[in-house]
């Protein structure tokens, strides 16, 4: 913590520096961005931009940290909501909230990471996953659709960026505006928001031992991957598993063919039960090597019981502790009886 503190008042003497060579209203623009930093340095925030920037620079440190990708921002709408309420209350224009908003969005877009050609083409450039979710319930149950769920959606209006990767709880009692919001945004074609149901991912996680109240306050992690803000670490993607190639080693190790579908469907399983095991011990492997050489302790400062464990997240400090690769290629299996029956197999 003391580095963090340093590192923001770091940003600020060059920020002061820029003052002198600065145009009058520029230093003006800078006079108040430094004494925002010398505030948030041992401060809590005041208001909005004060709020969005140690958001911002507790990000980057992060990305210091970890050189990680799918940092994510959580239900900003949530946290974010007395700030903006102190300046709405303080007299800040709608103009200027707004535009604050905008630069936090282009900002979120300037953290890239260093990738090869190849790999690019397989994620369709270079986004980060700063995920950023509004909507939801609160611990109670009650939607917690605010003025700010919906201006952080209309704000993608003005960026057509895709970060912040945009998502939203959806769930039986979302208010109309927000659902109509929500619409509009998806109409412009820039594939966010992403939507996601309450309805069944809020037991989806308690099924998974996770208190009813922690499950409530879920957000989205990178891409698509749920998790508990401040309280889990978990590493939903630490593997990819092909369950189509599984399908296709079926196939190349019985070359004899089947005796019916119901033959082929139980080989298939054994080929993903085999692999599985594979993965799991891999899993296993990545996940004690993080623990031995990849030690978060910034990170762990700001999530749930690492501090009361004595542990870092890496090590098991978190309060949950998941991990697992999804399925990939499992909706052509799926396919497979009624292809079968067609004469396709």
């Amino acid at each position: 913590m003391e580095g963090m503190i340093a590192y923001v008042h770091r940003y600020e003497r060059v920020v002061r520096e820029m003052m002198v060579a600065a145009t009058p209203e520029r230093a003006t623009e800078l006079r108040r961005m430094a004494d925002v930093l010398g505030h948030i340095a041992t401060e809590p925030a005041r208001d909005l931009y004060d709020a969005l920037q140690l958001v911002w620079l507790v990000s980057v440190a992060l990305q210091h940290e970890s050189n990680a990708s799918s940092l994510s921002l959580g239900r900003m709408d949530q946290y974010l909501l007395p700030y903006y309420r102190a300046s709405v209350a303080a007299g800040e224009s709608a103009v200027d909230i707004r535009e604050l908003i905008q630069c936090f969005y282009l900002k979120t877009f300037t953290i890239v990471a260093v990738r090869s050609t190849e790999s690019a083409s397989f994620f369709a450039g270079f986004p980060i996953g700063y995920n950023l979710v509004v909507g939801g319930t609160d611990e109670n149950g009650e939607d917690a659709t605010n003025e700010l769920s919906t201006l952080l959606l209309d704000i993608q209006q003005d960026t057509r960026l895709p970060q912040p990767n945009l998502s939203v709880r959806m769930g039986a009692h979302t208010p109309d505006e927000l659902l109509h919001k929500a619409a509009e945004i998806i109409r412009l074609g820039d594939g966010l928001p992403q939507v996601f149901n309450d309805e069944v991912n809020i037991p989806a996680f308690e099924r998974r031992g996770v208190s009813l109240a922690d499950a409530r306050d879920y957000a989205v992690v990178g891409c698509v991957e749920l998790s508990i803000p401040a309280r889990m670490y978990g590493l939903h993607d630490i593997s990819m598993f092909n369950m189509l190639k599984c399908f296709e080693i079926t196939l190349d190790e019985n070359p004899d063919g089947f005796a019916g579908f119901e033959e082929l469907l139980s080989g298939v399983e054994h080929t993903i039960d085999c692999y599985v095991a594979l993965m799991v011990e891999g899993c296993n492997t990545c996940d004690l090597a993080h623990r031995e050489t990849s030690a978060t302790p910034f990170l762990s400062v700001l999530v749930h019981d690492s501090l009361e464990n004595g542990a870092d997240i890496t090590a098991g400090g978190a309060r949950y502790n998941p991990s697992g690769g999804p399925g990939r290629g499992d909706g052509q299996p799926r396919r497979l009886p009624h292809r079968a029956q067609e004469g396709g197999l």
